[in-house]
């Protein structure tokens, strides 16, 4: 979710509407980075079993929701944003859901 949000709608005028990364630059491209590299470190800790890897999904998701609530602000106050488009709702979710799965995977984990 992380990965699609920036391409989606964040804010719309009338029939306008404008994504992510061409209302905010290469900065939502770090956002889009930010989840990738949360799904391939996922993927990866899976497979070999590291749970220091369990980490990175832990921190992709307080960054990704920090980074999402950070824009979500800036649009909000934003004079020209009639409505918030579903792309910046994406990615809020998509940082909320890559938090709670890391801290339940940490939560899961025997102990030894």
């Amino acid at each position: 979710m992380l990965a699609i949000g920036p391409f989606l709608s964040w804010a719309e005028v009338g029939f306008l509407s404008v994504s992510g990364v061409k209302k905010t630059g290469n900065e939502a491209i770090v956002l889009t980075a930010v989840g990738v590299i949360g799904v391939v470190v996922a993927a990866t800790s899976l497979i070999i079993k590291r749970s220091l890897l369990s980490l990175v999904p832990l921190l992709v998701g307080l960054v990704g929701f920090g980074l999402s609530v950070y824009y979500y602000l800036v649009l909000r106050d934003d004079p020209l944003t009639a409505s918030l488009g579903a792309g910046i709702c994406v990615c809020l979710i998509g940082g909320v859901l890559v938090f709670v799965s890391a801290v339940l995977s940490r939560l899961k984990r025997p102990s030894g």
